[in-house]
Formats: structure tokens, sequence, C-alpha cells
């Protein structure tokens, strides 16, 4: 399992890149984010770790990332304070920083704490 991590990773980028654009009459499973996600923030790390719920047509997944860098669990048990709602492209393009958090906050897609998704989505 663990030699699939890489090619899954490269595909979950190329996938997410065209998503960003909008997935047109493309089919989309919010599930697939739970991939794309970590293959977006590959290189990110917090410490101390910082949770968030990502919610895309009513699917919640719990995003962590900490020292060791990004998981992401399916229907957690109990939603995160702060959650990120939004369209499958909008968090695509967070997560790939072509959406800033200022913007994302500004469509109104962030409930909770922004602190917490500057932590896990910008990169300075």
């Amino acid at each position: 399992g663990a030699e699939l991590r890489r090619p899954m990773e490269a595909l979950a980028l190329w996938g997410a890149r065209l998503l960003a654009s909008g997935r047109g009459g493309d089919d989309f499973r919010p599930r697939w984010l739970a991939s794309a996600l970590p293959a977006l923030l590959r290189e990110a790390v917090a410490d101390p770790a910082q949770t968030l719920g990502v919610e895309v047509d009513g699917l919640l997944l719990e995003l962590r990332l900490g020292p060791d860098g990004p998981i992401v669990l399916i229907d957690p048990q109990q939603a995160p304070t702060t959650v990120v709602r939004a369209r499958e492209e909008a968090i695509i393009a967070l997560a790939a920083g072509q959406l800033s958090v200022d913007e994302a906050a500004a469509a109104g897609f962030i409930e909770g704490d922004v602190g917490v998704v500057r932590k896990v989505f910008e990169r300075i």
C-alpha cells in the first residue's frame, strides 16, 4: 500500500489542477478530496496541530495538519469548530493557493476561527 502513495498523490494533483477551474460536465465525488487535500498540502506542517472541517455537497471531512503533515478523515464523529463549506473547486483553489483565506472568508465559506484556516492553508 505504501508504494502507491506517490502515484496516488500525483493523480490527485493532476485532477485537482483541472478541477480548480470548474468541473464542467465531469463527475466529482466529494470523498475524492480525502486524497486530493493531502496531496495538495503534502509539504505543509503545523506545530501545534490544527484541525478543521471541510464540507462539500453535505459530506464533512476532517482535515488535520500536524508536524507530520496532513491527514483527512471522512465523516468524523464530531464536527470541528471551524468548517470551510464550499463547492469542490473553491476548496481545491484554497488548498492550491489560488483562492486566499481572505477571499474565502469574504465569500462566506468559513464558519469559525479564520486563524485556523490560515494556519492550514497559508504557507508563508
